[in-house]
């Protein structure tokens, strides 16, 4: 009997769960990731003569997918997605997204932006503070979809082979406080 999973499904298994701990793991010790990619691999419509190209180039793209990401220091862990489908949780480290903070705040001081001297003192506790969930979604999305040349990964969906999307993931906690704030108003 054959195996159903495709090859790249099987060959997955040597990615799975780069290393990433930190201030981002819980008592557990699982990762909470900033992004999710989903990378789709079609066979739908694949001749048998040239599934194993198709599987042969899926690989291939997934390696430098991969790779893209490892170059701007970004930590991954990746799962079984739908069928022809695999997840890729993306995290980015403390220090990696400290200095992404600080280029960031450097542009927003020379477009006028931000009117504070930047202060090379600022310490860590008070840059974590300071930054809002939305500001780390927003410098993790320019990582990740970023031009190679100005520091990026240059990971774009639909652009990159196999790469179907990007997106964040909920904050469960803030959901569930949000949520329970807000009203719901039906007009008539």
């Amino acid at each position: 009997m054959t195996d159903p999973q495709p090859s790249l499904v099987r060959r997955a298994r040597q990615f799975l769960f780069r290393s990433a701990v930190g201030s981002s793991a819980d008592e557990e010790g699982n990762i909470f990731a900033d992004y999710v990619v989903v990378f789709r691999y079609p066979v739908v419509g694949v001749s048998d003569a040239s599934r194993a190209e198709h599987e042969a180039n899926a690989v291939t793209a997934f390696r430098s997918f991969l790779s893209k990401l490892r170059s701007v220091r970004l930590k991954y862990e990746v799962r079984y997605g739908e069928k022809n489908s695999l997840l890729v949780f993306v995290l980015c480290p403390w220090e990696r997204l400290k200095t992404e903070l600080y280029r960031s705040r450097i542009n927003d001081w020379l477009t006028g932006v931000r009117i504070a001297d930047i202060d090379d003192t600022d310490s860590s506790s008070v840059i974590a503070n300071a930054l809002t969930e939305s500001e780390r979604l927003r410098l993790v999305h320019e990582i990740v979809t970023g031009a190679v040349e100005e520091g990026g990964a240059g990971v774009v969906p639909g652009v990159d082979p196999f790469v179907e999307s990007l997106f964040p993931l909920h904050d469960e906690e803030f959901d569930k406080v949000g949520w329970a704030r807000v009203g719901l108003y039906i007009a008539r």
